[in-house]
């Protein structure tokens, strides 16, 4: 049985796996549940500004209680829409599919990482800017990791480690690569997850040029996958997520995107999380763009394609 139909049946019999139309129905279902909630008074912000808001101005809290609860909504059930991108795309064969769902999961979670307030500095949009490469995305990470925010000091360790090495990649900026290898030579004296380190490693062979090094920490990544908690493979999605992994698309795309068609042929293909056609699909476009959205909310969840479209 090839790998298209194993997913396909895989998705077709377990019950855990959502369609385009059930994330759609379910993100509906929560923001109504959401203003419900703001109307009774029940949802409440968290300490801190918005907290004071709810306080002293109620007319002013409930707009933001509800940007934040959106945002919440939004992320908490987009996990699942790479995979059902991926379900459309193998069912048709229209790579479209894939690209479009990868696009919406990364905007939405780099609007989430956006309205809430999570006290680090632009280096909180590194994880939503790889999915977002997935996708071909590159103006995400000129809105996210803009070179004038400069070198990222606050936030998860490996999130600063990984932004100022992207970003001197990236924009050519010798203060982000210094201020990377630095921090990344101190971080990996420490204990860290399989994947976090291959990250690192990954990230800084492609500031050496060095495509021997890159494949090696791919395949060090792809090691780890299996183990991984975090965001490699959402917990929400852990059974689809052995078959294709966002974020490391994403990390695989950075090659080609900065380094060339050239270099990115010499990295090893990781087939069973990665899906070749889509990325060599990807590579061969001289503008690689989404066209459209993979999921076209309506109703109450309308303004979430209003806001992924600013």
């Amino acid at each position: 049985m090839d790998r298209c139909t194993q997913y396909i049946e895989l998705c077709e019999k377990d019950p855990q796996f959502w369609s385009s139309e059930d994330c759609e129905h379910k993100i509906a279902e929560g923001l109504l549940q959401l203003k419900k909630g703001l109307e009774q008074e029940t949802v409440r912000s968290k300490p801190g500004l918005l907290g004071f808001l709810s306080r002293k101005k109620q007319a002013v809290y409930k707009p933001v209680g509800y940007m934040r609860g959106l945002a919440m909504v939004a992320n908490q059930y987009s996990a699942m829409i790479p995979y059902a991108g991926l379900y459309a795309a193998y069912k048709s064969g229209d790579y479209s599919h894939l690209q479009q769902a990868l696009y919406q999961f990364a905007r939405i979670t780099a609007l989430f990482g956006n309205v809430m307030d999570s006290g680090e500095d632009h280096s909180t949009g590194f994880r939503s800017v790889i999915w977002g490469l997935a996708a071909g995305d590159r103006p995400l990470l000129e809105i996210l990791l803009p070179e004038e925010c400069g070198v990222a000091t606050t936030g998860h360790p490996l999130n600063v480690v990984c932004t100022n090495l992207l970003m001197g990649l990236w924009y050519g900026s010798d203060a982000h690569l210094a201020a990377g290898k630095e921090s990344a030579a101190a971080w990996l004296k420490s204990k860290h997850t399989v994947t976090h380190a291959g990250t690192v490693r990954y990230l800084l062979a492609l500031t050496e040029s060095d495509a021997v090094d890159a494949g090696e920490a791919l395949l060090e990544i792809c090691k780890g996958i299996p183990h991984e908690k975090d965001f490699f493979v959402q917990s929400a999605a852990k059974q689809f997520g052995r078959h294709m992994v966002p974020f490391l698309h994403g990390l695989y795309s950075i090659a080609y995107f900065i380094k060339g068609r050239e270099f990115r042929a010499q990295l090893p293909m990781p087939e069973q999380y990665l899906w070749e056609p889509y990325t060599d699909n990807l590579a061969q476009k001289d503008s690689p763009a989404p066209a459209g959205l993979f999921i076209d909310f309506s109703g109450g969840a309308r303004i979430i394609n209003w806001l992924l479209d600013r």
